[in-house]
C-alpha cells in the first residue's frame, strides 16, 4: 500500500512540477505583454465585411454618400469607394458581401422612434386624422368627429377612377 502511495506521489508530483514549468515559462514569455494583447494574440480573427450598395448613406457631412463599407462584428471600420475600402484594410483578412449592391444603405443610423413602414403608408394613403397633418405636398386638416371622419371617408371613396382599388386610410 506504502508503494502505491509513493507512486501516486511521484505521478501527481511529476504533473505539479511540469505544470510549475510551464507556467513560469508562460510568464516569462508573456511578462512584456498586457494579457489584452495575449488575448488579441490568440484570439480566432474573423475577416471584416465589406459590403457593396448601390448608395450608402454616411451621416459625415463631409462625405455624404459611399458605395462600400467594411463592418467588423457591430463596428463600421470604414466607408468609401470599393477601392479606398479595401485598400483601408491593409493586411487584415475580409471579405465582399454584394448582397445590397442594388439598394441604399444607412450604416449606423439607427432612430427608435421612426415607422418608416408607418411613413409609406401615410404618403399613400387617404390621411383622415384626428389632427392636422402637414405632408410634403399638403396640409390635411384634422378629423375632429366621428361623423366628419365617415364624410371625409366618402369623399375619398367617391374620388376613386377604380371602384376595384384598394382605398387605405389612416389616423382616425
Amino acid at each position: 500500500m506504502l508503494s502505491n502511495i509513493n507512486k501516486r506521489s511521484r505521478r501527481y508530483g511529476g504533473i505539479l512540477l511540469t505544470t510549475a514549468v510551464c507556467l513560469v515559462t508562460l510568464s516569462a514569455v508573456f511578462a512584456q505583454t498586457s494579457l489584452q494583447d495575449v488575448a488579441t494574440a490568440v484570439e480566432h480573427k474573423r475577416p471584416a465585411v465589406i459590403y457593396t450598395a448601390k448608395e450608402i448613406v454616411t451621416l459625415d457631412p463631409d462625405s455624404p454618400k459611399a458605395e462600400a463599407v467594411a463592418v467588423d462584428g457591430d463596428r463600421i471600420l470604414f466607408a468609401g469607394s470599393l477601392q479606398q475600402v479595401i485598400k483601408s484594410m491593409e493586411n487584415e483578412p475580409f471579405i465582399i458581401d454584394q448582397t445590397f449592391k442594388n439598394l441604399v444603405l444607412v450604416p449606423g443610423f439607427i432612430a427608435q422612434h421612426d415607422h418608416p413602414l408607418l411613413a409609406g403608408i401615410t404618403m399613400t394613403s387617404e390621411v383622415i386624422a384626428i389632427e392636422d397633418w402637414v405632408l410634403p405636398d399638403k396640409t390635411v386638416k384634422a378629423a375632429k368627429n366621428h361623423s366628419e371622419y365617415l364624410d371625409r371617408l366618402s369623399q375619398a371613396n367617391a374620388r376613386m377612377k377604380d371602384p376595384d382599388e384598394l382605398l387605405l386610410t389612416w389616423g382616425y
